[in-house]
């Protein structure tokens, strides 16, 4: 969508972080963001690049300053929880997955992160429904139908189980 369209100022950074340039690339950014203080976009990429360069201090500022810019925003939601999720606090990642699917119940990659933190913590009748939202977004992808079989199998409904790990078989 036009919102998460990367600026033509900025059409540069992906080439620059993919050739070594991540200075080169903050630097751009950094410049952007000073001059559009409120566009979202520059701050997710920062974010990103900033991720990256293990700046976690710094990143987990630039994805909170997206979430801020962007009230609502489930996929602004979904990053900053990807990041909590590979970096830490866990509970910080499953209550930004629970708020993007408030904003948009069928966010796909929300549910289906969520499900696998659900799934991790034995939580396996809600982790089946968070499995099936991303199912139903996402009938193609493989993974979905594997993990929610082996949270069907974990919850003890073998039936269910078998029917979805031929669906990801067949996938």
């Amino acid at each position: 969508p036009e919102s998460q369209r990367v600026p033509d100022e900025l059409a540069s950074v992906p080439s620059l972080i993919l050739g070594g340039k991540s200075s080169q690339a903050l630097n751009l950014l950094t410049d952007y963001i000073t001059k559009h203080p409120t566009d979202p976009r520059a701050y997710s990429l920062r974010g990103g690049l900033y991720t990256q360069v293990q700046k976690r201090t710094e990143a987990l500022a630039d994805l909170t300053k997206v979430v801020e810019l962007s009230p609502g925003d489930a996929d602004a939601l979904h990053s900053r929880g990807l990041f909590y999720l590979m970096q830490g606090p866990q509970e910080s990642a499953r209550a930004d997955f629970e708020q993007a699917l408030k904003h948009n119940p069928a966010h796909i990659e929300a549910a289906n992160h969520l499900g696998l933190m659900q799934l991790s913590s034995g939580e396996f009748l809600p982790a089946i429904d968070s499995f099936k939202i991303a199912i139903v977004g996402a009938p193609q992808n493989a993974h979905y139908p594997n993990h929610r079989g082996l949270a069907s199998c974990r919850a003890g409904n073998h039936e269910l189980a078998r029917a979805d790990f031929d669906a990801a078989v067949r996938l």
